[in-house]
């Protein structure tokens, strides 16, 4: 008895997967634009271009402006820097024309005094 309640389930079952069984529906083709052939190259894939919305676009312009403005101090900032540095190279070598050539200058390190040490020996 047992038996042919597990055969019964047993088809039951079977013929509920059958019909319940998912059908997978086709996907469209996805089409990818591929520029054209250069010799000795692979095909590169490219990407669809990004639609911006308002959003990004008014983000982008902030960016573009913030950094126009970070740019412009960067700028002054090196040029600053820069004068400083031409005027610091132009006093030391005022001070090195003005120095006895057996005179050594006093912002000598460690290593400047070791390599002429070596020298002189």
């Amino acid at each position: 008895m047992r038996f042919l309640h597990i055969v019964a389930l047993t088809i039951v079952f079977c013929s509920f997967a059958d019909a319940l069984k998912i059908k997978k529906s086709k996907k469209e083709p996805t089409y990818i634009q591929v520029p054209p052939e250069v010799e000795g190259g692979s095909p590169r894939y490219v990407k669809a271009p990004k639609v911006l919305t308002e959003y990004d676009k008014c983000k982008m312009e902030c960016r573009r402006q913030r950094d126009a403005v970070n740019r412009k101090d960067n700028i002054a900032a090196l040029r600053e820097q820069l004068a400083a540095l031409e005027a610091e190279e132009a006093a030391a070598a005022k001070a090195a024309e003005g120095s006895v050539p057996g005179e050594q200058p006093d912002n000598l390190q460690a290593k400047d005094v070791h390599i002429l040490l070596n020298r002189e020996a």
